[in-house]
């Protein structure tokens, strides 16, 4: 299928309360997973294992940054109790 048939696909699967904005968001994200696939196919993916592994690891520094984040906004507030 080509990319002007897939998109003329997607249009006519979309319901027909979508809005103009959402139309490219929907483009964008097939035309991601079409590149994905094809990364796959030759040779190129990322293997579960590493995705899992950089999951892991923004869920920790997004943690860690959350609880900076926190921290910082709570210390002048703790300073003006005094």
């Amino acid at each position: 299928m080509s990319d002007k048939e897939a998109v003329l696909e997607l249009v006519k699967r979309l319901p027909a309360t979508v809005s103009l904005r959402e139309i490219p968001r929907e483009i964008e994200f097939i035309a991601a997973v079409k590149e994905g696939l094809d990364q796959i196919d030759r040779g190129k993916g990322i293997s579960v294992e590493s995705v899992e592994q950089m999951m892991a690891e923004w869920t920790t520094t997004s943690a860690m940054l959350k609880a900076a984040m926190l921290k910082a906004a709570m210390i002048p507030r703790l300073k003006t109790w005094d």
